[in-house]
C-alpha cells in the first residue's frame, strides 16, 4: 500500500512553466523559449506543462495595461488550474514582472491565486527590481502619490515571499531573490546558441585587421546599438556619448551608428530632435542606419560589419546583447549595469556608471584608442573565450534542466513523507 502510493505520488509530479515566448521577441522571451526546448528534449525527466501566458504581441504592447490584458491573465490562470487538476502538477514556475503598474497588477493577481494551488514555487528573475523594491529598496519606486507605492510594496512582498526556489541569471543580481527570503537561490546565466560556429577565429582575425583601420585620421568608426529604443535602454545616453566623442575626438575621426530594435513611440520625438542636432554639428562625421527589428540573418550581418557594440543600458538584469556581442568576438562599451557587470570580465576597462553619457564617451575614446594599437588585439578572442566557456546554449541547458529538477525532487521527497506516513 505504501509502496502503490509513493508511486502515485512520483508519477502525479510535474512542472508548470507560466511564462510567455515569443512573439514578441526580446531576452526574457527567448529565454524561456530556449529553457521550453531544453526540457522538451529529455534532459528533463518529468512532465513539462505550458502555460503561454502572453499579454502583447508586439514590443510596443508591453507594459501597457488593458481590460483586455486583465481577462487574459484571468484565462491563464483558468488554464494553470486545470492543468493542476488534471495533472495533479505540484510544481509552479513563474517570472516576476518589472515595477511598473501593468506587471506588478499582473503578479498580484496571478501569484496571489496561484500560489494557494501549488505547494512548489519557483521565481526565475528574469526582471530585477521587483523583490528588493518590495522590501523597501529606493532604487525603483511605482508613479503616482507615495501612498500607492508604499501600497504596492505591501501586495508584493505578500505574493512573492518565500518561494521554494528563486533562480538568478547573474551573480550581480541576487537581490531580489534575497530580499523575499528564498528558501534556496541557484545562479544560472543565461546562453545562447552559438551564432557563429566553426568560423570565429577568422572573425577574431579579421577584427583584429580591421581595428589596425581605426588609428587612421579619416577613418569611421562603426558602432552598433540593438536594443529597443527607449531612455531606460539607453538610447539617449547612446546619443549623448555620442555626440561628445565626436566633439572631443583629435583625430577628427567619424561614426556610422547602426540602430537595431526600433524606437519606442514615446521616444520617437525626442530622439528625432537629437539626431538632427548631431547632424547639424557634424553633417560630415555622423551617419545613422536604422534597422528596425531585425531576423537573425540580419543580427549576423549587423554584428559582423560592426566594430564595437555599444550597451548603455541604465537597467539590465542581464546583458543578452552583451553575450552576442561576446560570441562575435566584438569589442563592448556598456555602462555597468548591475546585469552587464555580471557578464562582463572583471575590471573590464570600457565600461562608464549607468546614466554617464560623458563617462560612457571616455570609455569609447579608451576602446578605439586601443583597438588602434596591439592592445587591441587581445579583446576579440578574449571575450569570444568568456562566450564559450559560460553562456553557451549546452551549458544553460545542462544548468536550468539540474535546477528545476532538483526542486521537483525536493517536492517529491516531500510526497514520499507524506505517503509512508
Amino acid at each position: 500500500m505504501k509502496h502503490d502510493m509513493l508511486r502515485k505520488s512520483q508519477i502525479k509530479e510535474s512542472l508548470l512553466v507560466f511564462a510567455h515566448v515569443p512573439p514578441p521577441d526580446h531576452g526574457q522571451s527567448r529565454m524561456i523559449a530556449l529553457m521550453l526546448d531544453a526540457l522538451g528534449r529529455g534532459m528533463f525527466p518529468l512532465p513539462v506543462h505550458h502555460v503561454d501566458a502572453r499579454y502583447s504581441m508586439e514590443l510596443r504592447g508591453v507594459g501597457a495595461l488593458s481590460l483586455k490584458k486583465l481577462s487574459l491573465i484571468l484565462r491563464y490562470i483558468i488554464q494553470a488550474i486545470r492543468i493542476k487538476r488534471k495533472f495533479g502538477t505540484r510544481t509552479f514556475y513563474y517570472v516576476p514582472g518589472p515595477v511598473k503598474w501593468s506587471a506588478v497588477i499582473r503578479d498580484w493577481i496571478t501569484l496571489g491565486v496561484l500560489r494557494r494551488f501549488f505547494p512548489t514555487t519557483v521565481l526565475h528573475w528574469h526582471a530585477i527590481g521587483q523583490g528588493a523594491w518590495a522590501a523597501g529598496s529606493e532604487e525603483v519606486a511605482l508613479p503616482g502619490p507615495k501612498w500607492m507605492d508604499s501600497v504596492g510594496r505591501s501586495l508584493s512582498k505578500l505574493v512573492l515571499k518565500n518561494p521554494d526556489l528563486s533562480i538568478c541569471v547573474a551573480t550581480t543580481t541576487q537581490d531580489d531573490a534575497s530580499a523575499v527570503f528564498s528558501r534556496k537561490v541557484e545562479v544560472v546565466s543565461n546562453g545562447i546558441k552559438d551564432p557563429c560556429p566553426g568560423v570565429a577565429e577568422g572573425i577574431a582575425s579579421g577584427r583584429v585587421a580591421r581595428f589596425r583601420e581605426i588609428g587612421e585620421r579619416s577613418s569611421v568608426i562603426r558602432l552598433l546599438f540593438l536594443s529597443h529604443g527607449t531612455e531606460e535602454k539607453g538610447l539617449f545616453d547612446a546619443l549623448e556619448c555620442i555626440e561628445s566623442w565626436l566633439k572631443t575626438d583629435e583625430k577628427q575621426r567619424s561614426i556610422s551608428l547602426s540602430l537595431a530594435g526600433g524606437i519606442s513611440p514615446e521616444c520617437e520625438l525626442r530622439f528625432t530632435k537629437a539626431i538632427l542636432r548631431i547632424r547639424e554639428r557634424f553633417s560630415d562625421r555622423f551617419a545613422l542606419e536604422e534597422l528596425g527589428f531585425i531576423e537573425q540573418q540580419e543580427k549576423a550581418d549587423a554584428f559582423g560589419t560592426n566594430d564595437i557594440f555599444l550597451a548603455p543600458s541604465r537597467w539590465e538584469s542581464f546583458g543578452i546583447g552583451v553575450v552576442e556581442a561576446m560570441a562575435w568576438s566584438m569589442p563592448i562599451v556598456a555602462s555597468f549595469s548591475k546585469g552587464v557587470t555580471g557578464v562582463l570580465p572583471s575590471r573590464y576597462p570600457y565600461g562608464a556608471p549607468v546614466a554617464d553619457p560623458e563617462g560612457l564617451a571616455k570609455a569609447l575614446g579608451r576602446c578605439v584608442e586601443d583597438l588602434s594599437t596591439e592592445r587591441g588585439d587581445h579583446w576579440p578572442r578574449t571575450l569570444r573565450a568568456r562566450f564559450e566557456k559560460n553562456f553557451g546554449i549546452d551549458l544553460f541547458n545542462k544548468r536550468i534542466s539540474e535546477v528545476l529538477v532538483n526542486s521537483c525532487d525536493q517536492d517529491i521527497d516531500q510526497n514520499r513523507v507524506k505517503a509512508t506516513c
